[in-house]
């Protein structure tokens, strides 16, 4: 762990004299495309206009490869502050750079390059093998000592889900803090897996991700997906519906996952139809997209995934908003949804993508239009909204219907036009505390698939998907995010995640909520308010995507 103590070294050396006033994307930038930097304590005239200048500096021999004014001064209302932008976006110069502010100071370093995001993107992909649960995980000397033995292999029905003895338990991911697996947060986070190898197919299958399925014959992003897709498979009934979740009647404490040997159980509603429309919906959805993902890669197990996905919006039909809550004895993620409407436009859309089959693209075309202002640009498709996707891929799969098709176009176009200024992405979570930002990692990245699914969809829109992109690439690599993937120079820590201290990390103090501090209101809410509290480190940047880190 030498290299971790000077690393962290090397990062704090740094960092005293990092002015935290300048807000950099610290992955870094592309060279063909547009770069800002939002400054908050630069100085303006009466009037409120710039009274400053930047400069870019290389990173070595402090040489100056940019030099420009800032930009108009601007209120951010979520954060109070008011800042000024850095357009450097004619800097198309490959290299190591930081931002040189006269009278605010020094950024962090960032690069400008081609594969800027290749480590990011390898960072974040990987990280779902780090949650894999029912088998043992090794990330190697990169990730020296993120290890854990096997783990969760005993299952069994709750009551909850109508039947009893063993079931199954193996694969799938363990959730955010805890090591429970549930079918609708982690149904979000295997299509955003399949949705990046359907719209990048080509540089994504080029890059490995050092999995046991390597070299395999199949995209690595694909394996990793198919490991959640397995145990998803094993949570539907032979009617077609599917169970919630596959948890343990209580959360563990903070653990090694081979420690834990509470029993795995299959939990359902606990009253008939006992499987759950939210759940089965997103088992559809997910199913459908993954029989066009792995046709051309192992053609039985499509089509298996396509009987699973058909069966399941069978059983919808007659169960269409059949909503879990926690049944008694269970305290676990309860993952609540008080309306499976969105999650069922999303099966339908998938489905019809991938058959063309009439029936699911009429279900779509009677539905869609009360979703499409859940296109909204400061607020990517979560767990309990699924529309988004819905539309989307309506789109992509060029939908049948002319007219619903210019609907979504125009709600995205709308959508960009009413976009605020990147600083409000880059600075701001909904899940805030006063003392830092938590954040969901895979949402962010979900930003970023999504503004390119919209550019791929604009016609005539450049700008406007051009500039959808440049704000969630900042979200990627801003202030706060750059920490959780350990793709620049911080790292984590007060990490939700069951593991953590058992990874090098040691406890913090406990965090203390400000009279009117915004939180996310959930029935796990208080798992996470006990977790963030205990504040365990997570010394390494690899925390997987849904991970919630706080952080300052």
């Amino acid at each position: 762990m030498k290299w971790v103590s000077f690393l962290l070294a090397w990062s704090a050396l740094q960092g005293a004299n990092i002015a935290a006033e300048i807000k950099i994307n610290q992955v870094g930038y592309l060279p063909e495309g547009t770069k800002f930097a939002m400054i908050v304590s630069a100085k303006t005239d009466e009037k409120g206009h710039p009274s400053g200048f930047f400069l870019v500096r290389r990173v070595g021999n402090d040489s100056v490869a940019f030099r420009s004014s800032l930009g108009a001064s601007a209120f951010d209302a979520d954060t109070g502050d008011q800042v000024q932008p850095a357009d450097f976006s004619k800097l198309k110069e490959n290299g190591t750079f930081y931002l040189d502010v006269p009278g605010v100071g020094k950024s962090w370093n960032f690069r400008i390059a081609p594969d800027v995001f290749l480590r990011t993107y390898y960072l974040a992909a990987r990280s779902y093998y780090g949650q894999r649960c029912g088998t043992a995980v090794d990330l190697g000397p990169e990730f020296a000592g993120y290890r854990h033995g096997v783990c969760h292999t005993e299952g069994a029905y709750d009551p909850s889900s109508e039947k009893q003895g063993q079931h199954a338990s193996a694969q799938g991911w363990h959730d955010a803090g805890d090591y429970g697996r549930y079918v609708v947060n982690s149904g979000i986070s295997t299509a955003t897996l399949l949705w990046a190898w359907e719209l990048f197919g080509k540089p994504v299958q080029a890059v490995s991700l050092q999995l046991p399925e390597s070299g395999n014959g199949v995209p690595d992003l694909l394996n990793e997906a198919r490991w959640n897709i397995d145990w998803m498979l094993s949570m539907q009934d032979a009617d077609g519906g599917v169970w919630h979740k596959q948890t343990s009647s209580h959360f563990c404490g903070f653990i090694m996952p081979e420690a834990d040997k509470l029993t795995s159980l299959v939990i359902g509603a606990g009253q008939s139809p006992f499987k759950t429309s939210c759940a089965t919906a997103d088992f559809a959805a997910v199913t459908a997209i993954a029989a066009r993902a792995f046709l051309p890669f192992d053609p039985d197990y499509a089509r298996r995934c396509l009987a699973a996905s058909r069966k399941a919006w069978i059983w919808l039909q007659g169960n269409p908003n059949v909503v879990f809550r926690n049944p008694p004895g269970i305290s676990t993620g309860d993952y609540g949804d008080a309306h499976c409407d969105d999650e069922q436009l999303w099966a339908a859309a998938e489905l019809l993508r991938t058959t063309g089959e009439a029936e699911y693209d009429s279900y779509f075309t009677r539905h869609y239009r009360q979703y499409l202002p859940t296109v909204r640009a400061n607020n990517p498709p979560s767990w309990a909204m699924m529309a988004p996707f819905a539309l989307w891929s309506y789109v992509l799969g060029n939908g049948k219907d002319s007219e619903a098709r210019q609907d979504i176009r125009r709600a995205i176009v709308g959508c960009r036009r009413r976009d605020g200024g990147p600083y409000t992405h880059a600075a701001v979570s909904h899940h805030h505390d006063g003392q830092g930002l938590y954040l969901g990692i895979e949402r962010r990245c979900r930003q970023l698939l999504h503004a390119v699914a919209d550019c791929k969809q604009i016609s005539g829109g450049r700008a406007l998907c051009e500039r959808g992109c440049r704000k969630s690439a900042l979200s990627i690599g801003s202030e706060h995010l750059r920490f959780i993937l350990g793709d620049a120079g911080r790292f984590p820590f007060r990490a939700t995640h069951s593991s953590s201290p058992k990874f090098g990390g040691r406890p913090r103090r406990a965090l203390a909520r400000p009279a009117g501090g915004r939180t996310q209101s959930r029935a796990a809410g208080s798992r996470d308010e006990k977790a963030a509290a205990s504040g365990h480190t997570a010394r390494q940047g690899l925390c997987g995507f849904g991970r919630r880190v706080c952080l300052q």
